[in-house]
């Protein structure tokens, strides 16, 4: 399975609501995509061992952590054996950036 997505920066951030009973911001947002820069993650299932990867290279610190612990959650909650996963990201973009 593969996803792409195109960074999105706030030129006008959203501050709260001005009103909560009609769920009225207090400030509209402004934002641009910055298109054709994109990040893709791709899942591979029934590997040997459960593994990220970013930007090629294998990822064991606390990021890999979460992704992997957000796996074990969908192993929990679904019927179907996913068997060990792969995840596997490029960005052109600095990871972390905005």
């Amino acid at each position: 399975m593969k996803a792409i997505a195109h960074p999105n920066i706030a030129l006008v951030k959203y501050w709260g609501k001005r009103d909560a009973a009609l769920v009225l911001p207090f400030q509209s947002s402004v934002s641009m995509t910055l298109a054709p820069l994109a990040v893709t993650a791709e899942v591979t299932f029934g590997v040997s061992d459960d593994s990220v990867e970013v930007n090629g290279e294998r990822d064991v610190g606390a990021r890999s952590e979460r992704i992997l612990s957000f796996v074990d959650l969908l192993r929990a909650e679904t019927t179907v054996e996913l068997g060990r996963v792969r995840v596997q990201t490029w960005s052109d973009v600095p990871i972390g950036a905005g």
